[in-house]
């Protein structure tokens, strides 16, 4: 499959802090472990941790793309769609290749389909930039069998 290893919010947010993936309840809406347990591959504490993020400001676009990059990990694709769709409706700073994840979340689950409608729609847009079209372009190739 077309896996991508996530790129996660680290840039972002400017996440640089690293205390490790801590299960303690009174850290549960701290978005640093958070993406520590994500870095360190624990995934179902760091999906747990997104959910009470969430439930804090459910207007936060990354924590949505934060949780879809949870969910695509661990290969719940079509939750991490869902989730990828929350982050793109409230749009803003770090939304802007969402539409990749989801293409991506779709084809892995097995909707060749949806995934080319949601890199094709990119392409019929004006303002997009030489190097994501051409990383769509990529991915459509691969996908495609090309």
């Amino acid at each position: 499959m077309f896996k991508k290893v996530a790129s996660l919010l680290f840039a972002l947010i400017g996440i640089n802090a690293y205390a490790g993936c801590d299960n303690s309840i009174d850290n549960l809406t701290d978005p640093n472990i958070a993406t520590d347990c994500f870095r360190e591959g624990k995934f179902t504490e760091a999906l747990k941790r997104a959910d009470a993020i969430i439930q804090l400001d459910k207007k936060n676009p990354l924590s949505w793309r934060f949780k879809g990059e949870v969910l695509f990990q661990i290969e719940k694709y079509d939750d991490a769609v869902k989730a990828f769709e929350s982050a793109e409706r409230i749009g803003g700073v770090g939304t802007e290749e969402i539409f990749f994840w989801r293409a991506l979340a779709y084809y892995n689950s097995g909707n060749l389909s949806k995934a080319n409608e949601v890199f094709n729609n990119y392409l019929k847009a004006d303002d997009n930039s030489p190097a994501m079209v051409a990383r769509v372009n990529a991915a459509l190739a691969k996908i495609n069998g090309n």
